[in-house]
């Protein structure tokens, strides 16, 4: 804490306000100007030379400012441009606000106090709920490693080890609400090394974190367009929040497995010849395949039930649902909402990203895909950006593409045809109102750089390439 305090009144008192540093700077930069007029002494020209580069590193350092808070991690350069990330900043917190939301009762709450109240009651009820006696399911986990491999894992980590880690973090984004970025501690571990060091070394040796560490900061992020209610996810920015639910998915994974094995569970019915499915899960994303049977649905309830018990991972009923041929009877389909206590989703859903349905493949069952891609790009102002910065920002859009969407299934080409136009028509500056001449065409500007192109990927080849893969 003391030197936190130490860097908070060198950030006050000496460091200053970057705002006012740049204003000043541009003062004297024009007062320099008026007094050399026609001098052109060399005492005069270093003086007007020196203003100049005070005001340049006024400028990077606000610049630098706003980057950081703007969190762009496709600019890596391009443009030096800080109107744009103040935009950026201002979109996100506006984005980010809470304007509204809905009470346990429904009711809409807008009085900041209100929302805030509800915020802690809904968390407070979250991480006080009553828990029983947990199950023991370590039995699904089968030994995996042996015992010198169990003692390398206990080892103290070396300095270099610690090293490795921290310059492995993200450099523009910070690990705890104290506002440190992965670029502080780069940049200054040659005075801090020691005392992080110490820090890891207190962890393995069983000292009690203090509070400042072990404090959860929660940050809702909305999944949704305006979100109306809360929901629980991993924590974000938390190594071990993601490590520890990966651990608890395996056994969640290995119960469902286990069920296939017994002799009076009938699974979901495969073609002949092809392995036994029983889930698919990525992360807290998962489908469960079952024969809709009676039986069937209570045993896999009830490994759910001994997750929740065990782990207390609760499956959110609002956030799940069942899918089932359209010929299903009535009657089973409200046995099936009975015993899972889930409400029916029609095809075509999303999953990871993916969308799955039934017949022949349309190009309106990609629409949230090619949203999500687009909005990337409309969501930007090309005015704020020069013809560099917008080169970048698209090479990112076509790579955000997911890899997996074009390995899996073949997407009609009228897909990527729209989102190329789109991109096309971000780059010279054409709008819904007013159409620009496009100079080249988006073709050319796929060519290679050493060609004359400017090195874009074009997704019909990106897709032909992985499309070998489905056969």
């Amino acid at each position: 804490m003391a030197r936190r305090r130490a860097i908070q009144k060198w950030n006050k008192h000496i460091f200053g306000n970057i705002f006012d540093v740049v204003r000043v700077a541009e003062a004297v930069v024009r007062r320099v100007e008026i007094e050399v007029g026609g001098n052109t002494s060399k005492v005069a020209q270093d003086g007007l030379y020196k203003a100049q580069a005070d005001l340049s590193q006024a400028l990077l350092i606000e610049e630098q400012f706003w980057s950081q808070k703007a969190r762009m991690r496709w600019l890596h350069s391009g443009d030096r441009n800080s109107k744009f990330f103040h935009v950026v900043v201002k979109q996100r917190r506006v984005q980010s606000a809470i304007y509204r939301i809905k009470d346990l009762q429904g009711s809409w709450v807008e009085k900041d106090e209100d929302i805030a109240n509800e915020v802690i009651t809904f968390f407070s009820d979250l991480f006080s709920e009553p828990t029983g006696p947990a199950p023991d399911m370590l039995h699904l986990i089968s030994r995996l490693i042996i015992e010198e491999e169990n003692k390398t894992l206990e080892e103290v980590p070396s300095i270099e080890e610690v090293r490795r880690v921290i310059f492995a973090m993200d450099r523009e984004s910070a690990a705890g609400p104290d506002g440190f970025t992965g670029k502080f501690f780069t940049f200054s571990w040659d005075v801090i090394v020691q005392d992080v060091y110490n820090a890891v070394l207190s962890f393995y040796c069983g000292v009690e974190l203090p509070k400042f560490i072990t404090t959860i900061s929660i940050v809702l992020i909305p999944k949704v367009p305006n979100p109306q209610d809360f929901s629980m996810g991993l924590r974000q920015g938390d190594p071990l929040s993601p490590a520890l639910f990966v651990i608890g998915a395996e056994v969640l994974s290995r119960d469902l497995n286990n069920l296939a094995l017994q002799s009076d569970f009938t699974g979901f019915r495969v073609p002949h010849g092809c392995a036994l499915i029983t889930h698919l899960a990525f992360a807290d994303d998962v489908i469960i395949f079952a024969n809709g049977s009676s039986n069937s649905l209570k045993r896999i309830m009830r490994v759910l039930e001994l997750y929740n018990q065990s782990l207390g991972q609760l499956v959110n009923a609002q956030k799940s649902g069942y899918l089932v041929h359209l010929s299903l009877p009535p009657s089973r389909r409200r046995m099936i909402e009975w015993i899972t206590q889930f409400a029916r989703q029609s095809f075509p859903i999303r999953y990871l990203g993916f969308p799955l349905y039934l017949g022949r493949c349309r190009s309106l069952y990609f629409g949230a895909v090619s949203q999500a891609i687009l909005g990337r790009v409309l969501l930007w102002k090309s005015r704020l950006l020069s013809p560099g910065g917008k080169l970048i920002l698209i090479k990112h859009v076509l790579a955000s593409v997911p890899a997996h969407l074009l390995s899996a299934v073949v997407v009609p080409s009228s897909v990527f045809t729209m989102i190329e136009k789109v991109c096309a028509n971000f780059i010279w500056g054409s709008m819904a109102e007013k159409s620009k001449f496009h100079w080249i065409r988006w073709s050319q500007l796929c060519y290679p750089v050493e060609e004359g192109g400017a090195g874009f990927r074009r997704l019909q080849d990106v897709s032909r390439a992985f499309s070998c893969k489905l056969w």
